[in-house]
């Protein structure tokens, strides 16, 4: 008689399992790094943004002026400023 072999060894389906996992590990971290880096990138072109927007309304003197009109910084007046002004 014949012994015929079907299917995999023990052996054989732990290291395709060790493999899947290793991979799917990798794949995770890049996940991971790609999130973290998007986060970064969303976070610091808001802040640009912003800041090219803050100085090209402080740069143009009709903005300016309009934006902090009756508004001194002497002393003890700037504590007295409103803390939520729109600009």
């Amino acid at each position: 008689m014949k012994n015929k072999k079907n299917g995999f060894s023990l052996l054989e389906m732990m290291m395709v399992g060790g493999m899947i996992a290793g991979i799917g590990l990798v794949v995770m971290q890049l996940t991971k790094n790609t999130f973290t880096s998007q986060t970064n990138a969303i976070v610091n072109a808001d802040y640009f943004g912003f800041k090219a927007e803050l100085d090209s309304m402080l740069l143009n003197p009709f903005d300016c002026t309009a934006s902090l009109k009756n508004t001194t910084f002497n002393g003890s007046t700037i504590r007295n400023t409103p803390r939520d002004v729109e600009i």
